[in-house]
């Protein structure tokens, strides 16, 4: 977990990401392909009321308080959080990453488990082959992905732990703010 609290004082967590090359050419696919590639795949930004991102199904460190009305941060729970990270992988690569684990350990689901669809065109034609509406993978609706909430202080407090004097800190403005 030391990794991602650093990918969270950077702003920045490399993995890699897929896309397909349909998608990217925008043809329909003969024999469509999967390319890989490094993006970062963690989201920051500085609110100062509600969580921008709405997240489902990821795990959550901190989260909304229901007796106070506001997110609490991950590092000091009573303290009001309003920096908020959220970590989304796509394919099993990215999520080994996150894990810590070689690729292979994840179960067999996962190990083909991506978010995205290939490019198949005309989205009003897909009604017209009834056995392309059946086919669909369950397990690409899967969210998995992390959230965390971090009060300026703490967020500051990590950033100095880590030593990142080249990014952007937490201030006191009250604006929706991409910290990335």
């Amino acid at each position: 977990m030391a990794f991602i609290w650093k990918a969270v004082a950077i702003g920045v967590l490399e993995a890699p990401v897929t896309s397909w090359k349909s998608r990217e050419d925008h043809d329909f696919p003969v024999e469509d392909e999967l390319r890989w590639k490094m993006a970062n795949i963690l989201k920051q930004k500085q609110a100062p009321k509600y969580n921008p991102f709405h997240t489902r199904g990821a795990v959550q460190f901190g989260g909304w308080d229901y007796d106070r009305n506001y997110n609490v941060c991950a590092v000091d729970p009573p303290t009001r959080a309003t920096v908020f990270t959220t970590i989304q992988p796509d394919n099993p690569r990215a999520l080994a990453l996150l894990m810590g684990i070689p690729e292979k350990k994840l179960p067999w689901p996962l190990q083909h488990w991506t978010t995205h669809e290939p490019y198949t065109g005309n989205s009003i034609l897909r009604r017209i082959d009834p056995q392309d509406s059946r086919l669909d993978d369950p397990w690409r609706h899967l969210e998995l992905g992390l959230m965390i909430s971090l009060s300026k202080r703490a967020f500051n407090r990590l950033r100095k732990e880590y030593d990142t004097s080249t990014t952007p800190t937490a201030d006191d403005d009250d604006t929706d703010e991409d910290l990335t």
